[in-house]
């Protein structure tokens, strides 16, 4: 498993190249994890809400090509966590519904797994559930805190889960 970390408000920028999170035996490397935390850490954001920018940033970092040990453990499955604090300004709903229907068209049209989620960090924002994969099941609003923890930690078990009773899923 991989993470990368974009951060978007009027612009969008990737903080954290896609990383390998287990370490050479298949366990999670926390050396690893607290890079990954200490980007999430570092890029809170001032300014607009421009999802569409955040999507493409996300699209970008899972579309990166790894080198190296990475190359031969491409994941077969992709996800985009996009977390909001409010509704899209400075473009309109539209804007997030076609970057977001562009992306999961690119990854079906290629034959790869792919979902998004969307998190609605302390509000209900009406256009994640749009964009999101299902709004049943990927879309989250009015996380925070533990809650946010814990809805970090449930996306993460969802992606990955590989063996339910007794037949191999991935």
């Amino acid at each position: 498993a991989r993470i990368a970390v974009s951060m978007f408000s009027s612009n969008a920028s990737t903080k954290l190249n896609l990383t390998s999170i287990l370490d050479a035996e298949g366990n999670p490397d926390n050396t690893k994890i607290e890079r990954i935390k200490n980007a999430i850490r570092s890029g809170i954001t001032n300014g607009g809400t421009q999802i569409s920018k955040g999507l493409t940033a996300g699209d970008n970092a899972l579309s990166q090509v790894a080198f190296g040990e990475d190359a031969r453990k491409v994941p077969s499955r992709k996800a985009l966590i996009l977390l909001s604090d409010g509704e899209p300004d400075g473009e309109g709903p539209s804007a997030s519904e076609n970057a977001a229907t562009n992306i999961k068209n690119k990854y079906t049209d290629a034959n790869e797994k792919f979902e998004l989620y969307t998190i609605g960090f302390e509000s209900d924002i009406a256009v994640l559930s749009n964009i999101c994969s299902d709004p049943a099941s990927k879309y989250y609003k009015k996380a925070q805190g533990n809650e946010l923890a814990n809805v970090f930690n449930d996306i993460v078990n969802e992606l990955l889960q590989t063996l339910t009773n007794g037949i191999v899923t991935d």
